[in-house]
């Protein structure tokens, strides 16, 4: 049974029925163009729509859609707006797109006023009760 290299094209009899290619060289061939290019097989991803007005907007113009202007004009607000416009230009599965998502996230939550607290250290509560109570006693 003669198959085709996966790389180079040329026929050849597998040692096995899995294999893909003719020879060592074109295994590592592959491999090799496989690491080089992984961001060019990436599908781009779909943009937010808006079925209203049938048209197509990014995390920019959302932001637009859901803040007032003078939340927006403030310096955490135009922040947010180039990491919005960051997060729109970069494609998922790209080194630093999971950190551009998180900041963004950061900086919604601090405009929106729903940042959640950090939690507090028991320790540091138990610290800070004895060291009062020293001070008063």
């Amino acid at each position: 049974m003669e198959r085709r290299c996966d790389q180079c094209g040329d026929s050849y009899e597998p040692k096995r029925p899995s294999s893909k290619f003719c020879s060592a060289r074109c295994r590592n061939r592959a491999a090799r163009s496989r690491k080089r290019a992984p961001l060019l097989q990436l599908a781009p991803r779909p943009a937010l729509e808006v079925d209203d007005e049938d048209q197509r907007i990014g995390i920019g113009a959302a932001l637009l859609i859901a803040f007032k202007p003078d939340v927006l004009g403030t310096p955490k607000g135009a922040i947010a707006v180039k990491l919005a416009r960051d997060v729109d230009r970069s494609l998922p599965g790209t080194p630093g797109y999971p950190a551009l998502v998180q900041q963004l996230r950061g900086v919604l939550d601090d405009l929106s006023g729903s940042a959640v607290a950090k939690p507090v250290n028991p320790l540091t509560s138990i610290r800070e009760r004895h060291v009062g109570q020293r001070a008063s006693g």
